[in-house]
């Protein structure tokens, strides 16, 4: 890949042959290191690999860069930059990648567009003031350690779209009281939920029968055991 530094020309084609840009988007991207890839259509796109300066506590990523669109967050993009408080990602955007936010001690919210399918494990680890987040609505999976030590996340709603909640994906989210799962999921990982000793009750957007199927590990089976999960058919009780 080709990295490049933001701040040049995000030029678009215009219908009148003049060269045209947003200067908006233009003036977010000096804010950017940026890395070429392509689409699956192999049309150019753009990854961010990181923030010129980490000093600023609000980044807003654009949604595109040199008139094409922004559609991954690289690895460890941010990791560990504790001046951020606030980060607010493009619609358009399809990807966030592995210890992408991760020791952002300070950040307390971060705006993810509809675009998202997916999130890279760990992303958010570390996070302990993050209390503010929605997945969106076609987000893949909740995939392994992702909230690990995530203390200020008091409720959290997984979308329908999700399939599996990964090994570690809640550990260490101690204030965790709301939890709410929807009914494709099929899979709970390893330790999902050590040290959530808040959760008590987990609502599940289907029936007791379905909870009843879906696979879990040994250890998030003892915890679940002892959580009231409320379904659409009615409550299965901690015992």
């Amino acid at each position: 890949m080709r990295n490049f530094i933001g701040g040049n020309r995000s030029n678009r084609p215009d219908p009148r042959g003049k060269e045209q840009f947003d200067p908006f988007e233009e003036a977010l991207g000096k804010k950017f290191f940026f890395s070429e890839t392509r689409t699956a259509l192999g049309e150019r796109a753009y990854v961010v690999q990181g923030a010129v300066a980490e000093d600023e506590p609000e980044i807003v990523v654009p949604a595109h860069y040199n008139g094409s669109p922004v559609v991954r967050i690289e690895n460890r993009a941010f990791c560990g930059n504790t001046a951020l408080m606030k980060a607010v990602l493009p619609s358009g955007l399809l990807s966030i990648g592995v210890f992408a936010f991760a020791f952002c001690g300070n950040l307390t919210e971060i705006v993810l567009p509809e675009s998202l399918i997916t999130l890279g494990g760990r992303a958010f680890y570390g996070c302990c003031n993050l209390s503010g987040i929605n997945l969106g609505s076609r987000l893949k999976a909740v995939r392994n350690g992702l909230f690990v030590g995530c203390k200020a996340l008091k409720e959290l709603t997984v979308p329908d779209s999700v399939v599996g909640i990964g090994n570690e994906a809640f550990s260490y989210c101690e204030n965790l009281e709301r939890l709410s799962l929807g009914g494709a999921i099929n899979a709970i990982g390893e330790n999902a939920f050590v040290e959530c000793a808040k959760l008590k009750e987990i609502e599940f957007r289907d029936g007791r029968e379905k909870w009843n199927r879906i696979k879990k590990d040994a250890t998030s089976a003892k915890f679940l055991r002892g959580v009231c999960i409320r379904c659409t058919d009615g409550e299965i009780k901690p015992f």
